[in-house]
This record gives C-alpha cells, sequence and structure tokens, in this order.
C-alpha cells in the first residue's frame, strides 16, 4: 500500500514512517523540513493545501498528523484553517484521486478537558479551547462530508501522547525533574489516561488493513490510567533522577492553572 503521512517531521510522525516501511508499506512523507533521514519518498511543502491531485495519484490511504497543537501564540481563526479547514480539502483532494482510506488524528479533548465518566467515541462533544474546537470541527465535517463516499474516514481520539521524543508538558516535566526543582502535585489522587506513541502507531496500522468503507472514530488510550504522582515517577525512572514533589490542595493547582492559561 501506498500511504501519504503529513506531519512526517513531528514527534508521532517520526515513529510512524519507519514502522510502515518496516510493514512492507510505501510512505510518501509529507513535511516542511527536507532531509529527514526517514529512508522514504519526501515531499516538500509549505501547506496542506499544497498538496495536488498529482501527488495523490498514486496513492492508497493518507494519514494526516500535521496540525496545530496547543498553541496560545494562533487565536482560534488560524487553528480552524489548519487543523480544519485545510484538513477537510485535502480529504476532498484525497477522495477525488481515488484515495480510499484517510486517517485523521484528532484528540479526546473534543469531550472536554475532564470528566468523571468515561470517554468513549459515543460522549458528548464539548470541546474546550482552539485547538479541541478545531479537531472538532474537522471531525464532524470528514465525518459528515465522507459519510456516503467510496474513501473510508478513521478519526482517532487519544489522550495526552508519550514516547521517546516527546516535546510540550511531558518533556517540561521531564526537564523539572532533571534540574531537581520541586513540582507540586495535588493531595487528592487523581488519573489521567495517556497513549504510548508505539500503541498510537500500532492502531494506525490496523486502521491501514482493515476495511476502508464507511465513517468511523475511536478513542484509545493504555490499559491504566495514572495519576500526576504516578507520572511523575515513571518519568523519574525514565531520567534516572528521583523526583521532589510537593503534595498541594487541589484548589491551589487549579489556581495556578488558571493564571497560567490567562498569561
Amino acid at each position: 500500500m501506498k500511504v501519504l503521512v503529513t506531519g512526517a517531521s513531528g514527534f508521532i510522525g517520526r515513529h510512524l514512517v519507519p514502522q510502515l516501511t518496516r510493514q512492507g508499506h510505501s510512505v510518501v512523507a509529507v513535511t516542511r523540513k527536507p532531509g529527514l533521514g526517514l529512508m522514504t519518498e519526501e515531499l516538500i511543502v509549505s501547506d496542506l493545501g499544497d498538496i495536488t491531485r498529482e501527488h495523490l495519484a498514486d496513492v492508497n490511504a493518507v494519514v494526516n498528523l500535521a496540525g496545530i497543537a496547543h498553541s496560545r501564540a494562533h487565536p482560534q481563526p488560524t487553528h480552524d484553517r489548519v487543523n480544519c479547514e485545510a484538513v477537510v480539502a485535502l480529504a476532498r483532494e484525497a477522495r477525488d484521486s481515488g484515495v480510499t482510506c484517510f486517517v485523521q488524528l484528532s484528540t479526546s479533548k473534543v469531550y472536554g478537558d475532564r470528566s468523571d465518566d468515561l470517554i468513549t467515541a459515543g460522549s458528548p462533544v464539548r470541546p474546550i479551547g482552539p485547538y479541541a474546537v478545531s479537531k472538532a470541527r474537522a471531525d464532524e465535517l470528514l465525518l459528515s462530508e465522507m459519510a456516503s463516499q467510496s474513501m473510508g474516514v478513521v478519526s482517532l481520539q487519544p489522550p495526552v501522547v508519550y514516547g521517546a521524543g516527546v516535546k510540550g508538558n511531558l518533556a517540561m516535566l521531564s526537564s523539572t525533574i532533571r534540574s531537581g526543582r520541586p513540582i507540586p502535585v495535588s493531595s487528592r489522587p487523581n488519573r489521567r489516561s495517556l497513549l504510548s506513541v508505539d500503541a498510537l502507531c500500532e492502531a494506525i496500522g490496523l486502521v491501514l488493513a482493515g476495511p476502508t468503507v464507511g465513517v468511523r472514530r475511536f478513542t484509545l488510550a493504555d490499559d491504566l490510567p495514572l495519576s500526576t504522582a504516578d507520572v511523575v515517577a515513571a518519568l523519574g525512572t525514565a531520567v534516572g533522577r528521583k523526583p521532589r514533589t510537593v503534595t498541594v490542595p487541589r484548589g491551589v493547582l487549579l489556581g495556578l492553572a488558571r493564571i497560567e492559561r490567562s498569561v
């Protein structure tokens, strides 16, 4: 199968492209940065809109990993343009070019930042923030517009993804542990779902090997949710340093989070 992967230079892409290649797929790695060293065909683009039917002519499946993630520097319209409008336009091009499977990397955040109930693909959609709102809009349009088409569409909705080379909050937390600075954790145990990047790549591989008809969405997570203290302890083991944790009331942590989001 020939698979076009957007966002190939990102954290997930750098894990997925080699795995698909090992599985025998012919991969076109779409990236803005040349010279990835991924031992596959590269397509250099500055925007998803640069991908044309000519590029998609012999492609069997598209895996879209590209997008803006959790960036405070970009307002809602920018998130919508990159994470929704450009993605739907790419899906249309793929459909009209004879692509049989389109895999969209969404997020469990389309169901909200917190929930006391188990999140499933049937949970109410309640996105908070530009990133989650744009992903929810993309899911809605992809799953509705493509419903009667010959191209199968699958939306994968993972929680926080971790693994070698991860960036964002987990990378900052690892850096804090290495520095020896204290890390505040809630006095009330919490539970958060996570997903390993290897498991996510395996899920994408299973989607590509499965039926390519209709529209589907899947929520994904590791078997067991972890508390913040569990995550900190695991990261400490990974970096070879015992974390310094300070237990504080949950209300204090929520107040600090609100201050951080307003900055």
